[in-house]
């Protein structure tokens, strides 16, 4: 009994106690979703992390014109981290205002009008937190016309395979043509296939740290019209003939072969051409009638119309070149980082400079060489027939001071001034209307 009774006590006191209290929340049904909870406390962490890096396969979700997704149309990036890929907008308006610049329209015929979005896009390059830090521009380059820069921009998150956006920007007005994602490819180089509104892309495996494989990109679409076969290498350099129809390749691998494509039949295997060199850059005349690879010992000159040799110029070279230009069939122009500006006429070898930077190109209406030095990173230009230096400008005293190794160097008729763009994600005009030269910034990384 008195267990009874104490039971019964125990049981009116717990009822009493519960008097007056707020009910308790209701628990979820057994019908609902159990993950609900989960999904939400995922994606809340998702978007505390994007603040540093935007997820590549979220990105692929939104944004694709990959050959494997084409039913994905392009898309402003939905991304809320107060550091988008791109956005919608006026481009050149947000960044600066020139009413030059805005006003600057370019001719119906040139290629910035051939391959043109209706979408409004702004873009500045990505900054990636992985290592030191920075921006990831493994390339970018002009087109034929003047008219049109492609760059590529590596973008990635932690643990996830590298990437690429293929950023069009009007060479007139600087708006943004066109942006393209391809996900998981790491793609490095770009150049322009001259007379269409293509260019050609060399892709990294991710998988394979020996392979590679090279693309051709309709501008019009965004998507990969071809392919080559995969490539045994880590590296390649690759030039493209001025009429568009050829390609030849210099892979960084053990084998001392070129390759020539037919731009019309990629897809094919390419015609091999012995070399004597297992690295260096390749270069076409101005004529397309020759080819050559400049390497750290020679050149080695080629004919399109056999493929067989013509000549072996010794140069003898204390490092291999990052950059060359064949400037006329028997004039070669070639520099290495930190290293003379050399240049070969007819077989003779000369100097130039005492330290050169990582880019240089031939001013053909002034007949100038111009380059970037190593020492403040100045561009130098220099006259082909004197060789006495004619002028020269640096970045880093100009105002605003930028810093960083040219990614592309060029000169735009339109503007009558100097474009460079450098790896840090700093585009700039230069341009001397009086005794001093004078500098606009287009963009920079850090605005």
């Amino acid at each position: 009994m008195k267990i009874y009774y104490v039971l019964l006590v125990f049981v009116c006191v717990s009822l009493f106690s519960s008097c007056g209290k707020a009910p308790a929340k209701e628990l979820p049904s057994k019908k609902s979703n159990p993950s609900m909870t989960e999904s939400r406390s995922s994606e809340e962490s998702d978007e505390s992390s994007a603040a540093k890096l935007v997820d590549a396969d979220e990105f692929s979700k939104i944004f694709s014109n990959t050959v494997h997704q084409p039913e994905v149309k392009s898309e402003e990036l939905q991304v809320d981290d107060g550091r988008k890929f791109f956005k919608s907008g006026a481009f050149v308006q947000n960044k600066f205002d020139n009413q030059e610049f805005i006003e600057s329209t370019p001719p119906s015929s040139s290629l910035a009008s051939d391959v043109v979005n209706s979408t409004k896009y702004s873009w500045l390059p990505n900054w990636s937190f992985s290592g030191k830090g920075g921006v990831r521009l493994p390339d970018a380059v002009i087109s034929q016309d003047k008219s049109l820069i492609a760059v590529l921009d590596n973008v990635s998150s932690q643990g996830k395979a590298v990437s690429t956006l293929l950023v069009l920007i009007n060479a007139y007005n600087f708006n943004i043509n066109g942006i393209f994602y391809f996900s998981g490819k790491f793609l490095s180089q770009v150049k322009f296939i001259p007379s269409t509104t293509k260019v050609v892309v060399w892709e990294k495996s991710q998988k394979d740290l020996n392979s590679g494989s090279l693309h051709i990109i309709d501008l019009k679409t965004g998507k990969i019209s071809l392919s080559s076969q995969p490539i045994s290498a880590s590296s390649a350099n690759f030039a493209i003939t001025k009429n568009g129809e050829k390609l030849i390749l210099k892979p960084g691998s053990k084998k001392s072969k070129l390759y020539l494509f037919e731009l019309k039949s990629f897809d094919q295997m390419p015609t091999p051409i012995e070399c004597n060199q297992k690295e260096g850059l390749t270069v076409i005349s101005p004529d397309d009638s020759q080819f050559a690879l400049i390497g750290k010992n020679e050149i080695e000159v080629f004919k399109f119309s056999d493929n067989m040799k013509l000549k072996e110029i010794p140069i003898n070279l204390k490092s291999l070149p990052n950059a060359a230009l064949c400037i006329e069939n028997n004039i070669f122009a070639m520099l290495s980082y930190q290293n003379p500006l050399n240049l070969v006429v007819d077989n003779s070898l000369k100097q130039l400079s005492p330290l050169a930077g990582r880019k240089l190109f031939f001013r053909d209406d002034v007949k100038a060489i111009v380059f970037e030095e190593y020492k403040n990173k100045a561009v130098s230009i220099i006259d082909l027939k004197s060789l006495k230096k004619l002028d020269s400008f640096s970045p880093e005293k100009l105002k605003p001071k930028t810093k960083g190794d040219a990614l592309l160097l060029s000169y735009l008729p339109q503007h009558k001034k100097y474009l460079l763009f450098d790896g840090q994600g700093n585009m700039s005009l230069f341009y001397r209307p009086g005794r001093r030269w004078r500098k606009t910034l287009i963009f920079s990384q850090k605005q």
